[in-house]
């Protein structure tokens, strides 16, 4: 996986309860993944769909809508899906669609993002200044950059992470939330020191 990569999906546009139901689906298709050492590649499928769904108003009306028989959308999810992809992704989305939550794909698939991240050490944040890398920006001042975090230092009032893979460091700050959990705060990029 590439340390730098472009935004990916956040919870910015959810709703709180979607978050929460989501989550709960989420961490159950995770474990299951990890159990399978498949984390990775349910991760990409799940986000094929989603983006599949969300580049298709049709589709997505269709398996969210209300006025659609259940048996009918559990006979085309088992036909769209099965031998086309993974037996974890068709059985996840039948339980999913099964429970009449298939709406929430998109806050699932987010949330799966999410787990996936968090059990790995990789934060999105905002780079504050540009990050310059022989003269010219490589990453300009305001992007989203997604990354492992690779050490950190905790003091009384935060902590600062570091990502250190080349051609330039990123430290990012970190403050802990009342929920105990770390957010990123702001992004300073160091060009990394010449050799």
């Amino acid at each position: 996986m590439a340390a730098m990569a472009a935004a990916h999906s956040s919870f910015d546009h959810f709703d709180h309860r979607e978050m929460a139901v989501a989550s709960v689906y989420a961490e159950a298709i995770y474990r299951l993944a990890e159990e399978k050492g498949s984390e990775e590649a349910l991760l990409q499928e799940l986000e094929s769909v989603a983006e599949y769904l969300d580049s298709d108003a049709g589709a997505a009306a269709f398996f969210s809508s209300p006025l659609v028989d259940a048996k009918t959308r559990a006979r085309l999810l088992e036909k769209a899906f099965r031998g086309r992809a993974s037996e974890l992704l068709t059985d996840s989305l039948r339980i999913v669609q099964r429970k009449g939550r298939l709406e929430l794909l998109p806050v699932i698939v987010a949330a799966y993002r999410a787990c996936h991240d968090q059990r790995r050490d990789v934060v999105d944040a905002r780079v504050t200044r540009d990050v310059r890398v022989g003269g010219r920006v490589a990453i300009p001042a305001g992007s989203v950059v997604h990354g492992t975090v690779t050490e950190v230092d905790y003091s009384p009032t935060g902590a600062e992470a570091r990502h250190t893979e080349r051609p330039f460091a990123l430290t990012f700050a970190l403050r802990q939330t009342l929920s105990g959990r770390w957010q990123v705060s702001a992004v300073t990029p160091t060009p990394p020191a010449e050799p």
